[in-house]
């Protein structure tokens, strides 16, 4: 190969002075060749490559396959055969017509191989045709085709900085046309080459590149921009999912729109295209407000908008998590329908466009969600059925479904999930390869009972996880499994998030027995793992799972079995594995269960776990500082303390030090369940011929005050810690009215609740706490 032109070839030596006063070129024993003298010889010797770039594809019109030249050769024998063309001992300026012919071909067939080394390979082939015309020979003419050629095969070799290299590619051969027109100059094409492939980054920083080659493309002589070179910038922004990408595309529209109003050139006319990237850069947004910003411009359009657009609006609401945003996307639904049933057949809703409105609903958590993307299912396969094949539901829509029962709070939502998938796989075993249940589909079944605490939910849970594991290549989790399924289900193996799920289920469940059930599904995933299965490695997550259903049970000894895992957790991740890191949420779990322990010393032992906390914090690890979970679980460890009068006295100085800690933090603040739990600990652990129980209650609950911080839960505290301290802390009219134990929230002064939600009526009496959030 011969030496990079950025080496040895750069634009100022492409004409070097010689001794004599008058500058001559480097080929200085030859004449200059003109273009046209350089086009009559290429007829004469049979080289391709006209050096006009409006013949941009006359050199590739040669090639022998319409797959490329050389489509036959593996990849390394092509490029044994390119390096035997680039190491030929013929001095620079010798290169036979054939021999450049052969060049060009190769150049053709890396732009055509998505293979690592295609566009080192093509720029070095390129190199080597411009060192040829440095040197004067005359049958060497690099076009604008070629240049754009071996910018594709950058973008297509897929390496991390193939975008980057085909822009030091446009800008090494500009360079070279600036000094020396005979060189190619840099066609619109190939400046559409290289945006696109900054788009294919799907990244921020690549997009702002492609507006950057855009601008630039504008300040070229004859501003040759086309909507097409607009489109993919736009494309850029929409790919990156950047926060800012949907606000960055809009403004890059509208500057689209003024360059064709100030122009009137139909070249640079927003498009269909145009509007539906915009849409969809907000839908990968994400961003507060996007939905409406999408569902705007929809509305804007000068264009007709066609299903795509629609979608995209669809796409949009379904990932904005906005209030009601389920019903806009069923809205848009609505419009396609009577839309396409009027004569507008581009705007007839396909499969995409019903499964981004299940998605909207799947992600609103509405009650009925489930029974609305069920009903939505129905009617595709009604449609199907009546020979619209495009309506056909596949995977993904019964996946989505199931889904949206999982997120939704109806009751039996669950089992109706359940049944969704029990359908799917009577539909895959009756032939239709388009509906297959995955571990997708098992898991999203297996996490709508996971959130149901209706009976029984954890045992179907773990149930699936069963079926899941008969489903594995060879069953070889656990044996004997109950309902063995069909072959034609054997596809489905349990991942990390089925058996993380399966523990969750039994965590979130009231089953007296769920600490050890979560620890027997636990050690299935830990034995699976040793024995070689690395996908179930268990994490942070996984502990943190088994934590919370050790948390949550009153079976003695729990609270150490927590602490246990929780010093496991820190083994994990001192030897290594980062994974295991213990974070909050495992503090938080652990403290929990030391307060649900009927241990005297639980208040010392969530105090010891709160002061390790904020040590590790000291030393440089932010991720462990206590938060108000922290905080507020300690107060509870204290408020639920019972035993001796040494005893109590003990928990109460802890709640104090934890709540005067808290109220120094500069990081957390105190909210109202903070402040009904200290209140709680103080008229629990204090005597009540302590002098400080009534100055703690009532300084607190003036503090509360101050903060905006008193919810239902603190009058609650307050009227059972003491009774003649509430009716005289509230104002006057209000206390009159605590006398008969009636007070509603929306009497308390709104500067007082500010911070919190506003309750019902509170009655001090009631057994249960109406009131808590």
């Amino acid at each position: 190969r011969c030496p990079p032109i950025s080496s040895t070839l750069s634009p100022h030596s492409l004409h070097t002075p010689t001794s004599s006063s008058t500058s001559t070129p480097m080929h200085s024993t030859k004449e200059d060749v003109s273009l046209d003298q350089v086009r009559k010889k290429n007829a004469k010797f049979g080289s391709v490559g006209s050096g006009n770039a409006s013949d941009d594809d006359d050199w590739l019109v040669r090639t022998s396959d319409a797959r490329g030249a050389h489509a036959e050769l593996s990849v390394s024998k092509l490029q044994a055969l390119t390096n035997k063309h680039l190491k030929k001992r013929r001095p620079l300026g010798q290169l036979k017509g054939s021999e450049i012919h052969e060049l060009t071909r190769l150049l053709s067939s890396w732009s055509k191989r998505a293979v690592t080394e295609s566009g080192q390979m093509a720029e070095a082939i390129l190199d080597r045709i411009i060192a040829e015309r440095s040197a004067g020979n005359v049958r060497a003419v690099p076009t604008a085709s070629m240049l754009n050629t071996a910018l594709n095969a950058w973008t297509k070799s897929g390496v991390k900085d193939g975008a980057q290299r085909s822009l030091k590619l446009l800008d090494r051969v500009n360079g070279f046309h600036l000094q020396d027109e005979s060189y190619p100059r840099p066609d619109t094409q190939c400046f559409f080459t290289v945006m696109s492939s900054f788009a294919k980054r799907k990244d921020y920083q690549a997009a702002q590149t492609a507006e950057k080659l855009l601008v630039r493309l504008g300040d070229l002589p004859g501003n040759e921009r086309q909507a097409k070179h607009f489109n993919v910038a736009l494309n850029a922004y929409a790919e990156s999912g950047h926060a800012r990408s949907g606000e960055m595309a809009e403004r890059l529209l509208e500057s689209m729109a003024e360059l064709y109003r100030t122009t009137g050139d139909d070249n640079v006319k927003p498009e269909l295209r145009s509007f539906n990237t915009v849409i969809k850069a907000h839908a990968r947004s994400k961003r507060k407000g996007s939905a409406q910003r999408a569902a705007s411009i929809l509305s804007s359009m000068e264009t007709e908008p066609d299903k795509i657009t629609y979608s995209s609006c669809i796409d949009a609401w379904s990932k904005s998590g906005a209030k009601g945003a389920a019903h806009k996307a069923e809205g848009i639904l609505k419009e396609m329908k009577a839309l396409s049933l009027n004569g507008h057949l581009d705007c007839k809703p396909d499969r995409i466009c019903y499964n981004a409105v299940i998605n909207a609903l799947a992600t609103s958590s509405e009650q009925d969600a489930g029974e609305r993307s069920e009903r939505l299912l129905d009617e595709m396969q009604k449609l199907s059925g009546a020979g619209d094949e495009e309506m056909q539901p596949d995977t993904w829509t019964y996946n989505t479904c199931i889904k949206a029962y999982a997120n939704s709070s109806g009751r039996g939502a669950a089992r109706k999930g359940l049944r969704l998938l029990k359908k799917m796989e009577s539909i895959h075993i009756a032939g239709n390869p388009n509906v297959t249940p995955d571990v997708y589909s098992y898991n999203s079944c297996m996490n709508g009972f996971a959130k149901s605490r209706e009976g029984g939910s954890a045992q179907m849970a773990e149930e699936l996880l069963e079926r899941m594991e008969s489903l594995s290549p060879a069953g070889r989790y656990i044996k004997n499994v109950r309902n063995v399924p069909p072959q034609a289900l054997r596809n489905v193996q349990p991942d990390k998030i089925s058996f993380n799920t399966a523990i969750y289920s039994w965590a979130n469940s009231n089953d007296m027995l769920s600490a050890a059930r979560a620890d027997g599904i636990f050690q299935r995933m830990l034995a699976a793992y040793k024995a070689g299965d690395d996908a179930l490695k268990p994490d942070v997550t996984t502990y943190n799972s088994l934590l919370t259903a050790w948390s949550r049970t009153p079976s003695p000894g729990a609270a150490e079995k927590a602490e246990e895992i929780l010093e496991h957790m820190f083994e994990l991740s001192e030897a290594g594995d980062r994974d295991c890191r213990p974070d909050r949420q495992s503090f938080t779990s652990v403290i929990n269960a030391w307060a649900k322990s009927r241990n005297p010393s639980k208040a010392q032992n969530a105090q010891r776990l709160l002061r390790r906390m904020n040590g590790l914090a000291e030393s440089g690890d932010d991720s462990l500082r206590p938060n108000i979970f922290i905080y507020g679980a300690v107060l509870n460890a204290c408020a639920f303390t019972y035993g001796k009068k040494a005893v109590k006295e003990r928990a109460l100085t802890i709640a104090i030090e934890t709540f005067k800690e808290l109220n120094r933090s500069p990081d957390v603040q105190s909210n109202d369940i903070t402040y009904a739990t200290f209140m709680r600990a103080v008229s629990t652990l204090a005597e009540r011929d302590d002098p400080r129980r009534d100055h703690l209650i009532e300084h607190v609950f003036r503090q509360c005050c101050k903060d905006g911080q008193v919810s239902a839960s603190v009058l609650k505290q307050l009227s059972k810690g003491v009774p003649h301290l509430y009716i005289s802390l509230l104002p006057s009219t209000l206390g009159k009215k605590a006398v008969y134990g009636m007070i509603g929230m929306d009497e308390i002064p709104q500067k007082w609740k500010r911070n919190v939600r506003v309750g019902k009526n509170f009655r001090p009496s009631a057994r249960k706490d109406n009131f808590r959030r």
